[in-house]
């Protein structure tokens, strides 16, 4: 049996590495939004941590040079907080473009394997009839050779 030759393979390849790049892009935006919020969640520690820290700092007899620093230490990490909570924002959306680029990029790849399964097929049905049609000649010859 001769192999099929699929005339669309070329184009069944870019599809495949359109997916695959389209995987490794939402894998790369789910990594972000992980990191993001791992930042958020330790600079929500961070705040605890120096509150925490900022009491004990009361409760010794300190300058009060030193007193003040705590508020903005404070203001910059919720600051941090709010400007990751933004950029999370902006991952999710990001993240919802990827997720369509691969839904477009996996039919896209969908309908060209259904072309070459189609394919394959019609050749597989061609390959059988001539194989039948050879089998039926050389038994006709054999036939005929008898009688």
């Amino acid at each position: 049996m001769k192999k099929m030759k699929f005339r669309l393979e070329h184009v069944l390849r870019l599809r495949e590495f359109d997916e695959k790049k389209a995987k490794l892009e939402l894998g790369n935006v789910l990594g972000r939004i992980s990191a993001a919020n791992l930042e958020i969640e330790e600079a929500k520690r961070e705040i605890q941590v120096s509150s925490y820290e900022f009491n004990e700092f009361l409760s010794e007899t300190r300058k009060v040079l030193d007193i003040r620093i705590f508020p903005y230490i404070m203001e910059g990490l919720k600051i941090k907080i709010d400007k990751l909570k933004k950029d999370l924002v902006i991952l999710y959306k990001e993240l919802e473009i990827k997720k369509n680029n691969l839904k477009i990029a996996e039919s896209k790849l969908k309908v060209v394997e259904k072309l070459k399964e189609k394919q394959y097929e019609r050749f597989k049905k061609e390959e059988d009839k001539k194989s039948r049609n050879e089998i039926d000649d050389h038994t006709i010859m054999r036939y005929g050779e008898n009688t």
